[in-house]
């Protein structure tokens, strides 16, 4: 939901698409005008009236509460726990380490931001977090980080289900960011299933962790480029999830994919290749990326035997439909 025209315009821009809407009045009827850019292509004009629902503005499930089946979450210097998850965080405002359901997931002292500035490889180096605010059931807290003349500001949002939305702001400076990729190192152990999902159902890969993946490889619908929305790595109890919305701000290079994994030495490595063309940073670039380690709650009691679906009739028995 745009919450501007102007917003709708912008986002439509990114993706090659002009937009004219004029100002949206209740119950009145519009017409809405699109073409495409960069091809030729003939203006399309639809009509359509802009419809106030009953259910518009009401407060339904905006109360801040906690739910049952979690925790509240918890801070203590830089580690934040939420239910069967402790997340050890890093001055760059990502992880150290997370242990989920016991399991530690990260080796090499956890993720980092490897960037080439003006031909010069650097690992960017960051200042003590700050905690903005924190409550049962969320969190924010703040860092700043520096990678040689690169700055950025990262902002980390928490929900009490340990869903973190990583906010990173890299500053405009006067010299070219070649590279910056960012690379989470996962013990093998504890990363040799893999689920990576796109704009599809029915097509998206789960099973083993291959020795070598890119998001090349990934099945998608119209997707145009080849980033991945949804990337797990883990094992039957416990993993790590990245998402993102979109790959907005990502700068891209041929033969370089958005998304990498390879393995070496006991250590499953994700990479996210944010700028893989030289860049400019004339202006403010923002990326936002969400993690959330699993499992995410407690199962509940006799879940086996939970009806999902359908079942045999011969299964009946075993099953429990009051669960």
């Amino acid at each position: 939901m745009f919450k501007t025209i102007s917003e709708f315009e912008q986002d439509c821009k990114y993706v090659g698409i002009t937009v004219a809407l004029e100002k949206v009045v209740i119950n009145t009827d519009y017409i809405f005008k699109i073409k495409l850019k960069g091809i030729a292509s003939k203006e399309i004009i639809k009509n359509f009236q802009r419809k106030v629902f009953d259910w518009e503005n009401n407060k339904l499930g905006t109360s801040d509460r906690l739910l049952p089946g979690f925790t509240p979450v918890k801070i203590k210097n830089n580690t934040v726990e939420t239910v069967l998850r402790k997340h050890e965080m890093n001055n760059v405002g990502l992880f150290s380490q997370i242990t989920a359901d016991g399991r530690k997931l990260l080796k090499n002292n956890g993720i980092f931001f490897e960037a080439d500035i003006d031909g010069k490889k650097v690992i960017a180096k960051g200042r003590k977090l700050q905690i903005l605010h924190s409550s049962d059931t969320k969190a924010a807290i703040s860092g700043k980080w520096q990678a040689d003349k690169l700055h950025a500001d990262a902002l980390c949002d928490w929900e009490f289900d340990g869903v973190m939305k990583y906010t990173l702001k890299l500053k405009p400076f006067a010299g070219k960011v070649n590279s910056l990729k960012m690379v989470i190192p996962l013990d093998s152990r504890n990363a040799y299933l893999f689920h990576a999902c796109t704009d599809g159902l029915r097509f998206n890969y789960g099973g083993k962790t291959p020795d070598k993946w890119n998001s090349t490889q990934a099945p998608r619908s119209t997707v145009v480029t080849d980033f991945v929305h949804y990337i797990w790595l883990g094992t039957e109890t416990a993993g790590l999830s990245v998402f993102a919305d979109s790959d907005k701000s990502f700068v891209y290079k041929k033969g370089v994919p958005a998304q990498q994994i390879y393995q070496k030495d006991g250590v499953t490595y994700l990479v996210y290749n944010l700028i893989s063309s030289p860049i400019e940073l004339k202006k403010e670039r923002e990326f936002v990326i969400g993690f959330q380690a699993t499992p995410i709650k407690p199962m509940p009691e006799n879940w086996r035997k939970m009806v999902i679906w359908s079942a045999p009739y011969d299964a009946r028995k075993y099953l429990d439909y009051d669960v």
